[in-house]
């Protein structure tokens, strides 16, 4: 168990990844100026099960 460093790194890294992408949707939504959150709420969720194939 001494090599944990390089599997939490590549945690740390895709829990960076997932954060970047998340935000990149919000940012992508909000600069269209949805008229309600949940509209943007919804339209996040498609595109994240659409990304991960659901």
């Amino acid at each position: 168990m001494k090599n944990e460093k390089g599997a939490q790194s590549l945690e740390w890294l895709g829990l960076a990844a997932l954060l970047i992408l998340v935000l990149g949707l919000i940012s992508q939504a909000v600069s269209k100026q949805e008229s309600s959150i949940g509209d943007l709420i919804g339209k996040i969720i498609k595109k994240i099960s659409e990304m991960v194939g659901e």
